[in-house]
């Protein structure tokens, strides 16, 4: 699937550094070029990524890239053990640049302080072979899955749930994507965001994921991957198991977040799905003057999220009940253009998302511009 460069020799340092994986049949001296020459995407620098990050400098990666716009916070060293004390406080891409630089001087690290979105994902990805998703909002999720699919990357997904983890590969030689494991058709299993600070987790569960995500055999083309599969682990009983994945997209236009995109010159059109997304300020001068109740707020996240907004919100249907009433959502859209609106944004893309599957219009609210 790669075209690596393996002209590249390796030097003394490399050879006695990774002697015990050299001796394999399956690595050797060629397999070991390929690792120094490959170039791997680590999106999140929390839990699941601190193992994949660690034991894949310590593998020999030529070179990594660490996207996260958090700081490190005193509860994230439960779990993030990529971070440490002294890093408190300090961006986690950073932080993680630090550590990987101990680990091993000889992988090139490349942090990236920000927060992925329409107009700097495609210039960032492009430059990458393999994407790890070690993130916990299903918004950059589903903007991840899309630029990948659009730069045919292959993503290794990871994700943890209190006591159980998720990992699969996705858009890999044609395979299943992120979309045909969570449809935008349904959200009874992604209505609460997997955020630790929510519901809990256990720190050992995202090292162990993390490590399963850096296992896999991408890069070296061995064995099979979890291409089509998603492996599973609970570790309330010990068990592993696999569900079969299949494709059921049939367009990657269907899913894409970027219309009219020029991958030569990597321009992007923003919104597709024909979004509108309202700034706080624009909305006021809009309903200054919606006399005749045009517009409708509808908050699908939690109830007390916006505190400058709730003034204005007319009704509250959480993202888990959108579905559920979709009868009263299509008679307050006929009545009215209906805005959604939630903390973070991620609640009202896949809002968004469902109601237009169901010829349901709507706009969102950009919860950044509220704050």
């Amino acid at each position: 699937m790669f075209n690596y460069n393996t002209d590249n020799e390796l030097n003394l340092n490399e050879y006695n550094r990774y002697s015990r994986q050299l001796i394999l049949p399956q690595v050797k001296v060629e397999g070991q070029k390929r690792i120094k020459a490959a170039k791997i995407l680590c999106i999140g620098a929390g839990g699941l990524a601190s193992s994949a990050l660690m034991y894949l400098s310590a593998l020999g990666i030529g070179t990594i890239g660490i996207v996260d716009n958090d700081s490190v916070d005193i509860s994230n060293l439960q779990r993030q053990v990529i971070h440490r004390t002294d890093t408190l406080n300090h961006n986690k891409a950073f932080s993680a640049k630090k550590t990987l630089s101990t680990i091993n001087p000889n992988c090139i690290i490349r942090a990236y302080p920000k927060k992925l979105h329409e107009s700097n994902i495609i210039t960032i990805l492009k430059e990458y072979d393999v994407v790890l998703d070690c993130t916990d909002n299903f918004a950059t999720r589903y903007l991840l899955n899309d630029a990948a699919l659009i730069l045919n990357k292959p993503i290794v997904y990871g994700a943890i749930w209190q006591f159980e983890g998720q990992v699969s590969v996705f858009n890999y030689k044609g395979g299943p994507n992120y979309n045909d494991l969570y449809s935008v058709r349904s959200t009874s299993n992604i209505n609460n965001a997997n955020n630790c600070s929510l519901v809990g987790v256990i720190g050992v569960l995202t090292g162990l994921i993390g490590i399963i995500q850096a296992t896999e055999k991408i890069i070296l083309g061995l064995g099979d991957v979890l291409n089509g599969r998603l492996l599973i682990y609970k570790a309330v009983d010990m068990s592993f198991r696999e569900i079969k994945l299949r494709n059921k997209t049939t367009s990657k236009d269907e899913y894409r977040y970027f219309k009219n995109l020029t991958i030569k010159n990597h321009t992007i059109n923003k919104h597709s799905y024909k979004m509108k997304i309202f700034r706080f300020k624009e909305l006021i001068k809009l309903l200054i003057h919606n006399k005749n109740n045009e517009y409708l707020l509808i908050n699908v996240g939690e109830p007390n999220e916006l505190k400058n907004s709730l003034r204005l919100i007319n009704y509250y249907i959480p993202l888990s009940q959108i579905e559920t009433r979709l009868k009263t959502i299509k008679q307050l859209s006929n009545q009215a253009h209906l805005i959604l609106l939630c903390k973070t944004n991620s609640k009202s893309i896949i809002a968004h998302k469902v109601l237009k599957k169901h010829d349901i219009d709507s706009s969102i609210l950009d919860s950044s511009s509220c704050l």
